[in-house]
């Protein structure tokens, strides 16, 4: 059998040896007393080549042998058990329920028996899953590449949907069975090309699944029970050398606890431990980075008797967000007259000539951050002219707040008769300011976030040009410098031109993780043949290959020797 048939046409350099040999023009050997007396003697046939009969030296052999042995490598030349290799294409789920305790161990070692089952020539992919699939070894790798990436199969990403990594799979089975190994058994969404291996076991667990820290000195907890009976745990929190808080914590089955602790004065990070022995350590610790400085300056520029109806005389906006105060430079400002708007200064402009009340029902865009918890549920809404930008918040055709983004500024319109709409006395009124401030300082010069969830990316805005570095490894400057969201939870630092930038955490704090009542095992085998690839060069191709360059080169010095053995001084 031939990997690769058409490599046998190479066998048509057989007969052209043998051609070759038929019609060589051959010089009889003649002994003379002296070379000087040929000197300057051309010696040129008559006629062209004539056939001759085909003396069979160890040149022929040697050349024709050579020929024979490149054709046989070049059309692959295999055993009796196929022509080309096998190729398994696994995908390993890459949630973080799979570290669970024994799942790992369990993965590894069901797919590292899957490899050793191959033969030398087949091959091995693996696909780990998460927000973005990723090729943990492959396409095509040999039996110990793999082995040896498996030891770097490490799950921690939250939820995610499993498809999009099943896909590149299939496309690197092209057509052949895929295998997923996971922890709950669930075969039905998948073809019957995919494989189905489960190795979860229910189990009880306690984790934090949600983390914040607004402040430098300020940490807030949610803590959850997945078990089936009462927990007791113990809540920690530590810097490098001390410990800053400890506290016993008692969980009921299936509860949720919430929890405010105060960090005293510690600038730096944090790192957070729910000591407890349950079935999934990954939920139990994670890190909390301090917030990055960025205050944010705000101001209201409406006269005394609007700011008192509107509920912002005293700078009452700069008390409902963190980390913000009034300044005459401000980073916001909130004004009823035609304020143009500065790459500094965003303006969110209020008011209009009253024509007509409406209630609903509102249009809001529930994708802009800027409208995230607002409902409009029972407010009266009192419009007057049509405003020009991008609409979102609209009754019927006519929009009640726009957007306008320019290289001037961001500018805010708000199409509202203050004194008779109700807007300013429902939650929705602080909901909008603050969401307006937030979205302002997710805009200033620094990192946006420190603390994110895994999978979420790392954004620093407007970042001076140097020379940066991320955990040692240099880190290409941009204005915009983007870190893509890490699979894994962990505490990562920030270094420009040599110094700290920026120090940032990736936590899990996922229920949808810590939640292992669901797991389950089982096993669905594809219904399909396994995937195939082309052999690549295998070490008999190479002895082939080798043998027919050394017979080349024994052909060489059997001819060269035999020329100076021509002529007989």
């Amino acid at each position: 059998m031939f990997a690769n048939p058409l490599g046998l046409l190479a066998l048509l350099a057989v007969p052209a040896v043998v051609g070759l040999h038929l019609y060589r023009r051959r010089v009889p050997t003649r002994v003379v007393s002296a070379i000087f007396l040929w000197e300057g003697q051309e010696s040129r046939s008559a006629a062209g080549r004539r056939r001759q009969p085909l003396h069979r030296s160890l040149s022929f052999w040697l050349e024709l042998l050579a020929a024979l042995l490149l054709a046989l490598s070049l059309a692959g030349l295999r055993g009796c058990g196929g022509g080309r290799a096998e190729h398994l294409v696994l995908v390993l789920d890459g949630s973080a329920s799979m570290s669970a305790e024994g799942v790992i161990e369990e993965v590894r070692g069901e797919a590292a028996a899957r490899v050793r089952r191959l033969g030398r020539r087949d091959r091995v992919s693996v696909v780990v899953s998460g927000p973005t699939p990723r090729l943990l070894v492959g396409p095509g790798a040999p039996e110990a590449e793999a082995l040896s990436a498996l030891d770097f199969y490490e799950p921690g990403s939250g939820d995610h949907d499993l498809g999009p990594s099943v896909d590149l799979a299939t496309e690197l089975a092209g057509g052949g069975a895929v295998t997923l190994i996971t922890d709950a058994f669930e075969p039905e969404p998948w073809p019957v090309t995919v494989g189905v291996v489960a190795l979860g076991q229910p189990a009880e667990n306690l984790g934090i699944t949600q983390a914040s820290r607004p402040t430098a000195s300020q940490a807030f907890l949610e803590l959850r029970s997945f078990s089936s009976r009462d927990r007791d745990a113990t809540l920690r929190i530590r810097n490098h050398d001390r410990v800053l808080v400890e506290r016993p914590v008692s969980l009921a089955a299936g509860a949720t606890s919430s929890h405010s602790l105060d960090l005293g004065d510690e600038p730096g990070p944090v790192f957070v431990e729910l000591i407890v022995d349950d079935a999934l350590e990954l939920d139990d610790a994670l890190s909390l980075a301090p917030p990055p400085s960025r205050s944010l300056e705000l101001a209201v520029d409406l006269d005394e008797d609007l700011q008192q109806h509107l509920g912002l005389l005293g700078g009452r906006w700069a008390s409902l967000v963190p980390d913000a105060r009034v300044s005459s430079e401000p980073h916001l400002l909130l004004t009823s007259g035609d304020v143009p708007s500065t790459p500094r200064t965003w303006v969110l402009r209020v008011g209009a000539q009253a024509r007509r009340s409406v209630i609903g029902p509102f249009l809001v865009e529930r994708g802009h951050p800027l409208l995230r918890g607002v409902s409009l549920q029972g407010v009266i809404w009192t419009h007057g002219s049509a405003l020009g930008g991008r609409p979102l918040v609209s009754v019927g055709e006519h929009p009640l707040l726009v957007e306008v983004d320019s290289e001037q500024g961001r500018r805010f319109e708000l199409d509202l008769e203050p004194w008779s709409s109700t807007l300013h006395r429902s939650p929705d009124w602080p909901i909008l300011l603050v969401n307006l401030a937030e979205l302002r300082r997710a805009s200033l010069p620094g990192p946006r976030a420190t603390n994110l969830v895994v999978g979420e990316d790392f954004l620093w805005n407007q970042a001076p040009e140097g020379s940066w570095t991320l955990d040692g490894e240099p880190l290409a400057w941009r204005p915009e410098l983007l870190v893509p969201g890490y699979a894994r939870p962990g505490r990562h630092r920030l270094e420009r031109d040599g110094e700290l930038a920026a120090e940032f955490a990736v936590q899990l704090a996922d229920p949808a993780e810590s939640d292992l009542s669901e797991r389950s095992s089982g096993e669905r085998v594809a219904e399909a043949p396994p995937g195939e690839l082309f052999a690549e060069l295998s070490l008999l191709d190479t002895l082939l290959m080798l043998l027919a360059l050394g017979l080349v080169c024994v052909d060489w010095f059997v001819l060269t020797r035999q020329g100076r053995e021509g002529v007989v001084a």
